[in-house]
């Protein structure tokens, strides 16, 4: 009969240590599939990971080499009682709760001990566990620039011009995937049904376990939106909730969120580094190029012509999308600088 692992093991097993410690996305997908092949083992590594995480609580305090004293001394006091356990009478109504006493009053005195015994005493208002202390990464895109970025789970995320993302720089002891957004990012995320991964944007908590999504959030306008291209998508608001499938877009106006189809094309090109729009009013366009290029445009005279545009241009330069614009709206052009563009209509 297999023996089945218990967390003494854990805190002995290097690889494990290492993954708590220091984890990334190899050894993510490695232990978050051993936990969930074995709903045994979840409660077991969650002791061993708290009591390596007390080891840690501050690398200036403890040496490495007192750290694995300081482990040694909790597994051979496990061991011990667990040797007296077998000459326990186990149908005894509060052992379980004695024994599980017993374990935590020997780490606490044996924390205590090497905590106020080292030269460099710190006050305990200022020890924090890792899981408490979650720190963050920031990214921001100015206008004209987009990037891509991997998260800790290994999802990936393009994130359009003019537009903030913030999110902890590992989800290991957190119950979601978190990410905040201003502006405009595609997410293709790495499944996982263990823990959800969610967008929070001004008015919108968007939810999902693997998907792949476009999320809009301008502060300056009213309106945002969620756009789902794979998978299924649980969007709130403040007074709303609903599920997003492949092809459906959520519309924010007010605190409603309205569904319909999308423009496949027109939503989701951007983040193939095409400029496209379709049936959009000047000032829409002018937004984008703002954003694509980024330019500021100085406008003057009455606006003449057409009023809704439509066009499509693969990574070409301002100077060919305004040849084309220009020509269909009736205004003449000058590029002033990498920054500025005068407009004259």
């Amino acid at each position: 009969m297999k023996k089945e692992i218990s967390y003494i093991d854990l805190l002995t097993n290097q690889e494990f240590k290492s993954w708590v410690i220091a984890p990334n996305f190899e050894k993510n997908l490695f232990w978050e599939k051993q936990l969930k092949d074995n709903p045994k083992l979840q409660e077991e590594a969650k002791k061993a990971k708290e009591l390596i995480l007390r080891l840690n609580f501050d690398k200036q305090v403890l040496k490495d080499s007192e750290k694995s004293l300081l482990l040694e001394q909790i597994i051979k006091s496990e061991r011990k009682h667990q040797f007296e356990e077998l000459n326990t009478d186990f149908k005894q109504p509060n052992h379980f709760k004695i024994s599980l006493l017993k374990i935590a009053a020997t780490i606490t005195i044996i924390l205590v001990a090497v905590y106020f015994l080292r030269d460099k005493i710190t006050t305990p208002h200022q020890i924090s566990e890792v899981k408490d202390t979650l720190a963050y990464i920031v990214k921001s895109t100015p206008k004209g620039i987009k990037t891509n970025l991997s998260l800790p789970d290994g999802s990936k995320v393009k994130v359009n011009a003019d537009s903030e993302i913030r999110f902890p720089d590992s989800y290991l002891h957190t119950d979601n995937r978190t990410v905040y957004l201003r502006g405009e990012a595609f997410f293709d995320v790495q499944r996982n049904e263990h823990k959800p991964f969610k967008v929070f944007t001004e008015k919108l908590e968007i939810e999902v376990l693997g998907t792949s999504f476009d999320v809009k959030s301008y502060p300056e306008f009213n309106k945002e939106y969620i756009a789902v291209a794979t998978g299924k998508v649980e969007v709130k608001s403040a007074t709303q909730k609903v599920i997003l499938l492949p092809g459906e877009i959520g519309i924010i106006d007010g605190d409603e969120i309205k569904v319909s189809q999308f423009d496949r094309e027109k939503i989701l090109s951007w983040k193939d580094g095409i400029l496209y729009y379709k049936n959009e009013n000047f000032d829409e366009v002018i937004r984008k190029l703002e954003l694509w290029y980024g330019v500021d445009f100085e406008i003057s005279g009455a606006r003449k012509g057409l009023t809704h545009f439509s066009g499509k241009y693969d990574n070409k330069p301002l100077a060919t999308v305004l040849e084309g614009l220009s020509f269909a709206a009736g205004f003449k052009y000058k590029i002033l600088s990498d920054s500025k563009v005068k407009i004259n209509f």
